[in-house]
């Protein structure tokens, strides 16, 4: 019977083991880091798409005046095309699924941007 060879090239199970742990200890810290990053990297281009929305209704407004006394005008994704000249896209929530909705009150001279849920009324 020939004998083992001493000099085997290659990992033990117990130096695999203790990657495979380290790997898991660095995967519980970063994952955690990454996931809270991205929420707020959805929140921050949420807010950018909140005040680009805001921005094209003034526009709107600053061009053709305030509705009249008593009438909104809204503007959804679905519902409106006046916003396609204020606006290149129509930009999506980035933290859930619903959407934007802009009213311009022609009574109290405001523009209010609310999130609706798709196809819904507002919150």
């Amino acid at each position: 019977m020939k004998g083992f060879k001493k000099n085997k090239k290659g990992f033990t199970l117990t130096e695999l083991v203790i990657v495979v742990a380290i790997l898991g200890v660095l995967a519980a810290i970063v994952v955690p880091i990454y996931s809270a990053s991205l929420k707020e990297a959805r929140e921050a281009a949420d807010n950018a798409n909140e005040r680009a929305l805001r921005s094209a209704a003034a526009l709107y407004v600053a061009e053709n005046g305030w509705p009249s006394e008593g009438t909104l005008k809204e503007w959804t994704s679905s519902n409106a095309t006046e916003w396609q000249t204020y606006l290149t896209d129509w930009p999506e929530r980035q933290q859930d699924e619903s959407e934007w909705k802009v009213t311009i009150d022609g009574s109290a001279k405001k523009i209010d941007v609310t999130v609706v849920q798709a196809g819904g009324s507002g919150d």
